[in-house]
């Protein structure tokens, strides 16, 4: 558990009353890639989750319907890198 709050974007680490581990992770949609140092989207938010919450900074749920929507139209616009298998 100590390892997981060290990480700079993890907050709020504790164990539940039944001893599951709870943890707030909080990242940007957007970032650069490693390698081109472009603006890239992180999909993490696109799987159907119910192992986790997944919300807009504000705390809001993020709607299916809307992650449906981001997953319709990034599959429209994503492609396979260059060097990547």
């Amino acid at each position: 558990m100590n390892k997981l709050a060290a990480i700079a974007e993890v907050s709020n680490c504790r164990l539940d009353s039944d001893g599951t581990l709870l943890w707030e992770y909080h990242v940007s949609a957007i970032s650069r890639t490693k390698y081109g140092n472009q603006e890239a989207f992180v999909n993490s938010i696109l799987p159907r989750s119910d192992v986790y919450r997944i919300t807009f900074e504000d705390g809001t749920d993020i709607s299916e319907e809307l992650r449906m929507e981001i997953l319709k139209t990034a599959e429209k616009l994503c492609y396979r890198c260059a060097g990547n298998s």
